[in-house]
């Protein structure tokens, strides 16, 4: 009875057992590094 999940603990996306905060803030920290070094450079390249 005790290695029953909580409901909220499901797998979605290929992240085994991870809490919902965790796998937004994972998602959210690899989108968004890799484009705002992307914007950087753009910015950096076009306008100076």
């Amino acid at each position: 009875m005790r290695r029953r999940n909580p409901p909220r603990r499901r797998r979605r996306r290929g992240f085994p057992c991870q809490d919902d905060e965790m796998g937004k803030y994972l998602i959210a920290w690899l989108l968004g590094v890799p484009l705002g070094v992307l914007v950087l450079f753009y910015l950096i390249t076009h306008l100076f």
